[in-house]
C-alpha cells in the first residue's frame, strides 16, 4: 500500500482543481498526463515505493486532494500509468486486467547500470556474490539499490545477464534467495585505429557508387576485361572488410549495407 504523505513537497498543480480532471484538449491533456507522471515518479522515489494497486489508488492522497475536494478518476490514473508504461516505468502484473503494477522511478536498465558501476568501482568483476548480499549486505549500504524491491533488482540483474555482464545461477543455500550472481566483463571486439581509418575510407568510396555498381564492385569476378589494378583494389577491399564470396549478394535484388 502507498504511504501517507507527511513531508513530500507537492508541486503547484496538485492544488489546482482542473488538474484532477482529464482535459479534452489533446495538447493540454498531453502536458497534464506528463505532469502527473512526473509527480507520481517523484512521490514513489521520495518514499522508495515500487508497487501500485489501481483498485486502491483513488483513495490515496497521491490521487485524492481532500483540501480542494478533488480526486483523479480511475480512468485518469490508468491513462497516466499507460503513459509511464511506454517509457519503461510501469510493468503490469497482468497486462490484460491492469490492476496491479510495478511502478519504477528508475527503469530496470538504469538500475542495472548502477549495479554494474558499483561492481566495477569495487573490482568485483569475475567474482560471485549472492542476491542477498547485493540487496541487503553491508557492502551495498549507501548505494541506491540497497534494499530496493527484490523483484526490481532481479529485473536489473536479468538485463545484465542478457548483456553478458552477469551470470545468475541457483545457490545451494535457500536462505540466499536461491540465486547467486557472477559478474563478468562483456565480450568486446576492438578495432585498431588504422583498421577504423581503412574501413571509413572504404565506406566513403563505396557509398559514391550506385547500387548495381556497389554489388558488382564487391562481388568476386573472373572477368578478364577489368584492369588489373581494379582487381587488386576489389580484393583488398574484400580482405579488409572480412568478406568471403558466400557472404556477398548472390542476386540482383540484394543490397550490401554499411
Amino acid at each position: 500500500k502507498l504511504k501517507m504523505s507527511s513531508s513530500f513537497e507537492w508541486p503547484w498543480q496538485y492544488n489546482f482543481p482542473p488538474f484532477f480532471t482529464i482535459q479534452p484538449n489533446l495538447d493540454t491533456r498531453a502536458k497534464q498526463i506528463e505532469a502527473w507522471g512526473s509527480i507520481i515518479l517523484s512521490y514513489f522515489k521520495y518514499y522508495k515505493l515500487y508497487r501500485l494497486d489501481l483498485t486502491e489508488a483513488q483513495s490515496h492522497v497521491l490521487f485524492n486532494n481532500a483540501s480542494i475536494n478533488r480526486k483523479l478518476s480511475r480512468d485518469g490514473i490508468l491513462l497516466v500509468l499507460e503513459a509511464l508504461e511506454k517509457t519503461g516505468h510501469v510493468e503490469w502484473d497482468n497486462p490484460k486486467d491492469k490492476k496491479k503494477c510495478y511502478l519504477m522511478w528508475r527503469r530496470p536498465e538504469e538500475w542495472s547500470e548502477l549495479v554494474y558501476n558499483w561492481v566495477n568501482m569495487n573490482g568485483m568483476t569475475d567474482t560471485v556474490c549472492t542476491l542477498f548480499e547485493l540487496h541487503s549486505g553491508d557492502d551495498t549500504i549507501g548505494e541506491e539499490f540497497h534494499n530496493i524491491d527484490i523483484n526490481v533488482l532481479r529485473k536489473a540483474l536479468q538485463i545484465l545477464e542478457k548483456r553478458g555482464k552477469a551470470q545468475i545461477f541457483t545457490a545451494e543455500n535457500p536462505q540466499e534467495e536461491g540465486k547467486m550472481i557472477r559478474y563478468q566483463k562483456p565480450r568486446r571486439i576492438e578495432l585498431k585505429k588504422t583498421d577504423l581509418d581503412d574501413a571509413e575510407e572504404i565506406r566513403k568510396e563505396i557509398i559514391l557508387l550506385s547500387k548495381k555498381e556497389e554489388e558488382s564492385f564487391l562481388r568476386p569476378t573472373t572477368t578478364d576485361t577489368l584492369e588489373s589494378n581494379q582487381k587488386v583494389k576489389r580484393a583488398e577491399i574484400r580482405r579488409r572488410l572480412g568478406f568471403t564470396p558466400e557472404m556477398l549478394p548472390s542476386d540482383g535484388n540484394s543490397e550490401m549495407h554499411f
